[in-house]
């Protein structure tokens, strides 16, 4: 299972890259280390983000995104509205693709079909306690319509 699909463009972000360095400024960190320290990830993870506009991994994502109550689109860079409402209740990735899969009666196989990956990512992703890329999270949120916000189960605010 590729953790990234073919011809990414999610591997790095001049967004993102620009988004970091705004944050950094906005929260008074004198260096990417003191920023690092308050969002609760590593070093390197924020300095390649910095000096490359790598993306890290989902979770890394969210981690960032939770330590600082913004939107996951807003961090990547592609809003420049921070509308993010945390949930009450937060859930997770699983049961959120779980319900909304329900709420249109279909299975993970019928929904793979119809976007860009294999069935049997849905079914890894859970066994192996791991979340898609970006980009996949990105095309599964499309198709049903609701925020990555919504999908990864930060927010109850479907869009």
């Amino acid at each position: 299972m590729s953790k990234f699909p073919e011809n990414s463009e999610m591997r790095t972000s001049k967004d993102f890259c620009n988004r970091i360095k705004e944050l950094i400024e906005e929260n008074d960190c004198a260096s990417n280390k003191d920023f690092a320290k308050l969002v609760g990830v590593s070093f390197p993870v924020i300095s390649k983000a910095v000096n490359f506009g790598i993306i890290p991994s989902t979770k890394m994502l969210i981690k960032i995104a939770d330590s600082l109550d913004i939107s996951l689109l807003y961090l990547l860079g592609n809003s420049s509205e921070n509308d993010f409402i945390g949930s009450n209740s937060p859930s997770d990735f699983y049961n959120r693709v779980e319900e909304l899969a329900k709420e249109r009666n279909e299975k993970y196989g019928e929904i793979a079909s119809k976007l860009t990956f294999s069935r049997t990512y849905f079914y890894a992703w859970k066994k192996t306690n791991t979340l898609p890329s970006v980009e996949y999270a990105k095309v599964i949120a499309d198709y049903f319509n609701v925020s990555l916000d919504y999908l990864f189960g930060r927010s109850d605010y479907r869009k």
